[in-house]
C-alpha cells in the first residue's frame, strides 16, 4: 500500500543527513535554493520541516483539488505542486504559527535534489530503503502509477459526487511526491 505522509519522515531524514554532511544548513533560507517563495529570505529549511514556515499547502487549494480528481492519473511535476502552494502564501510570518503544509516537503525535496545532484527516488533508495533492508518499499516513477504485486486495493470517496467509492489503487501518486 502507499505509505502516504510517512514519506515526510524519509524526506526529513535526508534533510538531516544532508545537513550532517555539510551540504546545507537547517538555518539556510528557502530562497537560497528556490526563488519566488513569499518571505523566502526569512523562511528556514528548519521551519519548513517543522511546519512553521507560513507556506500554504497546495493540497488545500480548491482549484488544484478539482484538477486532481478530474484527472487522477495525471503525472504532476513537483515544481507545479510548489507553485500552487506558493501562490496561496504566506499564511503567516515565518516562525509565528504552525500549519501542516505539503508544499513545505515538496520544496524540501527540490532542495535535496539540488544539493545532492541526484533524483529523490535514488536518494530514498540509496540512503533509506536499501540500508534498512526495506525489500518491498519503493518510490514510484511519476510515469508509472502501478503498485508492485502483491498489494491491497485502495478506495476513496474523495472527489466522488455520487457517493460511491472509487478504486484509487493506480491513481498517480506524483501529486504528493516528497510529501507523501
Amino acid at each position: 500500500h502507499r505509505i502516504g505522509s510517512v514519506t515526510k519522515t524519509f524526506t526529513a531524514t535526508l534533510l538531516l543527513k544532508a545537513a550532517d554532511e555539510g551540504l546545507l544548513s537547517l538555518d539556510d533560507t528557502i530562497d537560497q535554493y528556490v526563488k519566488g517563495v513569499p518571505n523566502g529570505d526569512e523562511i528556514t529549511l528548519r521551519q519548513m520541516a517543522n511546519m512553521t514556515s507560513g507556506i500554504a499547502s497546495y493540497t488545500e487549494d480548491k482549484q488544484w483539488g478539482e484538477e486532481v480528481f478530474a484527472d487522477p492519473r495525471r503525472s504532476w511535476k513537483p515544481e507545479e505542486l510548489a507553485q500552487v502552494g506558493i501562490k496561496d502564501s504566506p499564511l503567516f510570518e515565518p516562525g509565528t504559527e504552525w500549519h501542516y503544509s505539503n508544499t513545505n516537503y515538496v520544496l524540501l525535496g527540490l532542495v535535496l535534489e539540488q544539493v545532492t545532484g541526484k533524483p529523490i527516488g535514488d536518494l530514498y533508495r540509496e540512503q533509506i530503503i536499501e540500508p534498512l533492508g526495506l525489500k518491498n518499499t519503493s518510490f514510484p516513477d511519476p510515469a508509472d502509477s502501478s503498485i508492485p504485486e502483491p498489494h491491497a486495493q485502495g478506495y476513496t470517496l474523495q472527489g466522488q459526487s455520487d457517493g460511491e467509492p472509487a478504486d484509487a489503487t493506480d491513481w498517480n501518486p506524483s501529486w504528493a511526491w516528497t510529501a507523501g
